[in-house]
């Protein structure tokens, strides 16, 4: 059977930056935002890139309750602040997390 002359039209897969590739855990809040301006600048945004994604790094401690909070060094402004700041450049921001007490990089 040959082909079709038409091609068709799919959404292009997720695309976005992980801080993982790069800084494994040797990341904060300057350089996030940092790479969240270049990915507009460079013209990533307007190629379809749309996640910032935040992986281990972030990570401070879990409280007695169990839940996360962010380095208090590296992000001292919080989790949001960033999300925020991601958000208001069209993007839109992931962050890693797991269910240990830890994370891998801790």
């Amino acid at each position: 059977m040959a082909a079709s002359s038409q091609s068709a039209n799919f959404d292009p897969p997720i695309m976005g930056w992980s801080s993982w590739n790069t800084y494994r855990v040797n990341i904060n809040e300057t350089l996030i935002k940092k790479q969240a301006d270049a990915m507009v600048s460079l013209g990533f945004k307007d190629a379809g890139y749309s996640y910032i994604n935040i992986d281990d790094g972030f990570f401070g401690y879990r409280d007695d309750v169990g839940m996360l909070h962010a380095h208090p060094e590296r992000f001292p402004n919080g989790m949001k602040v960033v999300a925020d700041y991601i958000h208001s450049l069209g993007l839109k921001a992931g962050i890693y997390s797991e269910a240990g007490s830890n994370t891998c990089g801790s």
